[in-house]
């Protein structure tokens, strides 16, 4: 994995400086397409009590806090990775509330897949993915950055699978494009974002454009969308599943046809 030290906007976000009512969200586990639902917790204590094996020693991190806003959100999602919950709380500013309701939410934890940190209102938000496809986006006040207390936002946006052709490969390319190679496996059933092997990587970068289907998006059996970029280039996916898709993966070819000028 690289480190981190460089987006995807959520437009749904789960959790997000939630009440103290708690809240519940739904998630398709990998591989199972059950559903989850997160109990709410109102106080660090309670999720401490519904965490066996928590540890509630609020021991600095080894070598201090990181001055560098991914290696401190990184930190922060090792500590919790290892259920050195309160630890880990050090990192977040006491009134961001969503804390212990994302901890205690239906996550796998293993936020490893850095994507990129970014300037955002306020702060500076980054941006992680789980085996899951999950994104976890933490925000942090830059001048806090160093020391206790700099997180003031997290929200994590579930991994769903879309229930159409279109909303497919819309959203197979924008996994693509925001480097969440657990989501592309998912939806493609392939290891990886190995589906877009055809793909020059440089071009994961250019200004794709959806150009719609090129073949009857009624069709019983399979459709084919088209994108191009700036320069002509041409990516065409072809999705062969029902019109109306109850899950996933389904099966996903992508083909790559270089344009006129480079």
């Amino acid at each position: 994995m690289r480190r981190p030290a460089r987006t995807y906007i959520a437009l749904s976000v789960v959790c997000l400086l939630a009440t103290a009512a708690g809240c519940t969200a739904e998630h398709d586990a990998a591989g199972a397409g059950r559903t989850a639902t997160a109990r709410p917790v109102s106080s660090l204590d309670q999720l401490l009590n519904q965490l066996p094996g928590a540890s509630a020693t609020p021991s600095p991190p080894p070598g201090g806090y990181p001055g560098d806003a991914g290696a401190y959100t990184f930190a922060a999602i090792n500590l919790w990775r290892s259920r050195q919950i309160v630890a880990a709380y050090s990192f977040v500013d006491p009134g961001n509330s969503a804390f212990v309701n994302v901890v205690a939410g239906p996550y796998n934890p293993d936020f490893l897949t850095f994507y990129q940190c970014q300037p955002v209102t306020g702060g500076t938000m980054c941006t992680y993915y789980n085996p899951d496809g999950d994104t976890l986006q933490l925000t942090v006040h830059p001048e806090l950055v160093g020391q206790a207390r700099a997180i003031f936002a997290m929200a994590v946006t579930p991994f769903r699978y879309p229930v159409n052709r279109r909303d497919y490969a819309i959203r197979l390319m924008e996994s693509w494009r925001t480097g969440n190679a657990p989501a592309v496996s998912r939806l493609s059933g392939m290891p990886g974002d190995s589906v877009f092997s055809p793909v020059p990587s440089a071009k994961r970068r250019a200004a794709w454009s959806f150009d719609g289907p090129l073949s009857n998006e009624a069709s019983p059996t399979g459709v084919q969308y088209q994108w191009r970029d700036e320069k002509f280039n041409r990516l065409y996916f072809t999705i062969t599943a029902p019109p109306t898709v109850s899950t996933g993966p389904v099966k996903v070819t992508v083909r790559y046809l270089p344009g006129p000028f480079g």
